[in-house]
């Protein structure tokens, strides 16, 4: 019975059960590794994908051996090694997959009439068992060897009506719960196969009205409860010893609940539904934590959550895979196809050959011109978006802050992160810069304070620097080092001695928040962008204004950037135009430049003053020949995909 499943695209020219060229479709199913490193999913297709659990994207080509579009995967599951997974599908088969090798170990261990509902496997890793169509759970041993899994059908209970829906272990091994189509729960014992009750507070046979609607079912971690999912937007707890509810339903979700997941502490309760959120519940009191998670398009046919958990995934129906933060509330959402997150910041390397750029999933990647390629892998660290970046001066360490509330530095030559997170905010750091000499690090954090850091030693200077009444939202160094200007939400600028990191002008004239602010490189001027649509131009010493405001944008102004001859500023905006001005004299150089994407998110120019980056919430990075601002450069990722 060993198997030959391939992954996708593995060239073995076998065209069944691959997927769609759009994507997967429909994400059936979803689950978290033990230890929270890896996700599975399983599709619409017929097709599994893995993912990274800290990257958030997808590991390999997924995985093809399902009867296709005849094969929806409906359920899948670990294996306690972690490296091992079990899915159960629509062609009626259950199949076990070594995800590091990307193949099947066991394909298509067939005992069901119909669809294989839900597989579950022991936590001693030695038996599995399926529920399906037909109403039968077949019990599977499973012998570890030196050459692999021996798998075999052991025994077959019979629930007395409807199809089984679900299954599952209780923690211990020793008892397996089952839900039917009609939302009755048995229990058995696992070694006898005893029958040793039944739970029927919730029958329903709503099923048949909601296409691919299936009543779920989740053990607590203790083993003293277990949770059903059902019709009308409830959720019951039920008591194992007394086999009645616990207390009254969950009542939130507005349309059938699809799926359940307990906290590996028992604390909390996922779940999600038809009617397209995902919603976590306090076990003792039975009551929402605060308002529902929403994201998907359509049902949310299951959820999982993180061992630790602080995260969470969900599976849904819009064919994208969601991980959420639980802490933040806060989402990546992805896809088969479109995993690519917003491009949240860019910074050029001084030769021009070396692009940096930050994605908002978390990740840090480089791009090399000269090969037309990824430099290296990405930089993995910060768990949230990568808002800001900066570069040394002499190029060796690349900083970066985040949603996270840190700040980490990256040593360039080795590959590699430089000691711990940098601590002291409690909130996410919009922005770090470098000092011109290299030796400090200054951040701008929403908990409304500056920062300034040794960087070297990654060891805060002073403390907090506070003048601000709301986020700063970005921060940049005087060129000779002496001075920092900061700008905030509360509609003002602050320039700031560094040697007693006190302000020392306060700069008004913006009729709205400030999202950018950025010195010329000759320290003459100071540029800052805000949401009043406006551009403005300051003095760099005495921060005293110059001119008027320099219009053109017809939305919120999200960055500036001066060129290295400080006599060009260009500006991006959430109208997704590219702006360049005269720095001199305020004037508006030409028409403005189609950023060819919805919203253009930060700008630089290269050292050498040849080109402009932009990044973008499309995922890609554009690069225009400054001169003749035409575009040079396709849309990259570190996909190497043009889109």
């Amino acid at each position: 019975m060993n198997g030959t499943g391939k992954r996708k695209g593995s060239g073995s020219g076998n065209k069944k059960g691959r997927a769609k060229e759009e994507g997967h479709g429909r994400v059936q199913c979803v689950a978290y590794s033990p230890c929270g490193t890896c996700v599975v999913s399983g599709h619409r297709d017929g097709t599994i994908q893995v993912w990274n659990g800290l990257t958030r994207l997808p590991q390999g080509d997924p995985l093809v051996g399902h009867d296709g579009f005849k094969g929806h995967v409906h359920c899948v599951v670990f294996h306690p090694d972690g490296k091992h997974v079990a899915s159960a599908s629509r062609d009626g088969s259950v199949r076990i997959w070594d995800i590091d090798q990307g193949v099947e170990v066991f394909s298509e261990l067939q005992a069901h009439q119909g669809d294989v509902f839900g597989v579950a496997i022991s936590p001693d890793g030695n038996r599995m068992i399926s529920g399906g169509q037909d109403g039968v759970i077949c019990l599977w041993s499973i012998t570890a060897s030196d050459i692999g899994f021996n798998v075999c059908k052991q025994d077959s209970l019979h629930v007395a009506e409807g199809a089984v829906n679900a299954v599952q272990f209780s923690p211990d091994g020793r008892r397996i719960a089952s839900i039917s189509s009609q939302g009755q729960i048995d229990l058995w014992e696992t070694e006898t196969g005893k029958h040793c009750g039944t739970m029927e507070g919730m029958i329903s046979d709503s099923t048949e009205r909601r296409p691919g609607a299936k009543h779920a079912i989740s053990f607590s971690p203790c083993g003293q409860q277990i949770a059903s999912a059902s019709h009308q937007g409830a959720i019951q707890v039920w008591d194992l010893e007394s086999q009645l509810p616990a207390g009254p339903p969950f009542k939130g979700h507005t349309d059938f609940v699809l799926s359940v997941a307990f906290s590996r502490d028992g604390k909390q309760l996922a779940s999600s539904g038809w009617d397209g959120v995902v919603q976590i519940w306090n076990t003792s009191d039975g009551q929402a934590q605060d308002s529902p998670l929403v994201g998907h398009i359509g049902p949310v046919y299951a959820v999982s959550f993180h061992p630790e958990g602080q995260e969470l995934v969900s599976a849904g129906w819009d064919g994208t895979v969601r991980f959420w933060n639980l802490n933040e509330r806060y989402q990546y959402p992805f896809s088969s196809k479109d995993y690519s997150a917003v491009v949240l910041a860019v910074v050029f390397s001084s030769d021009g050959k070396t692009l940096y750029y930050s994605r908002r999933n978390g990740l840090i990647f480089s791009w090399d011109f000269e090969k037309g390629g990824l430099q290296r892998s990405a930089f993995v660290g910060h768990y949230r978006s990568v808002l800001s970046l900066s570069l040394s001066p002499d190029e060796r360490i690349l900083a970066s802050s985040g949603f996270d509330h840190t700040v980490r530095r990256w040593d360039l030559d080795q590959d590699r992160p430089i000691g711990n997170a940098m601590v002291g905010h409690t909130d996410e750091v919009i922005q770090v810069v470098f000092s011109p000499g290299g030796d400090l690090l200054a951040s701008c954090s929403r908990d409304m304070t500056v920062r300034l850091w040794n960087s070297r030693t990654g060891e805060a200077i002073g403390g907090p620097m506070e003048g601000h009444g709301y986020h700063v939202r970005s921060l940049a160094f005087h060129p000779d080092g002496t001075s920092l200007v900061s700008a905030s939400k509360d509609n003002t600028l602050c320039l700031w001695d560094v040697s007693n990191q006190q302000v020392r002008v306060v700069m008004e004239g913006h009729d709205d928040w400030l999202r950018w602010v950025e010195f010329s490189p000759d320290g003459r001027l100071l540029a800052s962008a805000s949401n009043d649509q406006t551009v403005r131009l300051w003095d760099g010493q005495t921060g005293e204004p110059i001119g008027d405001p320099l219009r053109g944008h017809t939305e919120y102004v999200r960055c500036v950037t001066f060129h290295p001859s400080s006599k060009l500023l260009a500006s991006s905006g959430f109208d997704g135009m590219i702006y360049f001005w005269d720095a001199q004299t305020g004037e508006s150089l030409g028409s403005p430049l189609p950023a060819e994407c919805q919203r253009p998110t930060q700008i630089r120019f290269s050292s050498n003053g040849h080109w402009l980056a932009c990044g973008s919430d499309d995922g890609c990075v554009r690069i225009w020949d400054v001169n003749t601002r035409k575009l040079v450069m396709a849309p990259i990722n570190e996909n190497n995909e043009t889109i």
